[in-house]
């Protein structure tokens, strides 16, 4: 996705407005794998601002649209509904 989804302007911009992205490297960061329940790789997992609760889980690649469709209904909160 870093090679992909992730370079679009569109995408780039609208993460960069409304969250904190941050790239775990399970090989090093396996106290974050297991606190997170990272599966397969990409796994796109979207956290409250306590880092603690879960708002959302995607495992696997994400094409550009599914993705802004995600970031645009957790920015609305439409999880919380």
């Amino acid at each position: 996705m870093s090679e992909s989804t992730l370079k679009s302007e569109k995408i780039a911009s609208y993460l960069n407005k409304f969250f904190i992205p941050v790239k775990i490297n399970v090989s090093n960061q396996m106290d974050l794998v297991g606190k997170y329940h990272i599966g397969p790789i990409p796994s796109n997992i979207f956290l409250e601002s306590d880092i603690d609760t879960k708002i959302y889980t995607r495992l696997g690649y994400i094409e550009e649209a599914p993705l802004m469709n995600i970031l645009k209904a957790i920015v609305k909160e439409k999880y919380k509904k």
